[in-house]
């Protein structure tokens, strides 16, 4: 049971640093149309997409089969997540 909760959370993961890989390409062609005015809000949501992968990849890494660390795991990326809510643009 333990080892196919942990299969699911690990594509979960998969899921959402590929999501992150989708978003950061749609963000680089909002950037190159928008070379000329004021794109903080995109570089910002860029910056917070690479952290998140960064973030991803070391917890799948380190992940382990406690429950305890999965929780842990699960509320960085949720608040990561939020943080990427309510960058404007």
């Amino acid at each position: 049971m333990k080892e196919m909760e942990n299969n699911n959370f690990i594509h979960t993961l998969d899921a959402v640093y590929n999501l992150c890989s989708e978003i950061k390409e749609l963000v680089n062609v909002e950037t190159e149309k928008q070379e000329d005015e004021g794109s903080e809000g995109i570089i910002l949501l860029s910056d917070n997409l690479q952290r998140l992968q960064s973030e991803i990849t070391e917890m799948k890494t380190e992940l382990s089969y406690d429950k305890e660390r999965r929780e842990r795991l699960r509320t960085a990326i949720n608040l990561r997540l939020k943080e990427l809510r309510y960058i404007q643009f």
